[in-house]
């Protein structure tokens, strides 16, 4: 995909309300959704890109604490668990 292509976004995880964000309640702490926010706003601005761009990006922004395999691996197993869930992700990775 080019810079000139536009692709479609993955679905945010929080919502908008008119008191603020609102996080849906399936089992997932706050936390997790704020990183999966955080992973789905990178990967809209970083194209193509792999795990580890994904991990520097969260470490650079203070959401994960260090960028050793034990964080890079936490982040790509719940990436591909989290993206196994949207029917929309077919569309962003042009399935």
């Amino acid at each position: 995909m080019t810079q000139t292509e536009t692709s479609p976004s993955l679905p945010s995880v929080m919502t908008q309300t008119e008191t603020g964000p609102s996080l849906p309640s399936r089992g997932q702490s706050k936390k997790t959704l704020v990183l999966l926010d955080a992973i789905r706003e990178i990967l809209e601005e970083i194209q193509p890109t792999t795990v580890r761009g994904v991990c520097y990006q969260l470490f650079s922004r203070d959401l994960i604490p260090s960028m050793k395999k034990k964080e890079t691996a936490r982040i790509s197993s719940g990436l591909l668990t989290y993206a196994a869930k949207i029917p929309e992700s077919a569309d962003f990775w042009g399935a």
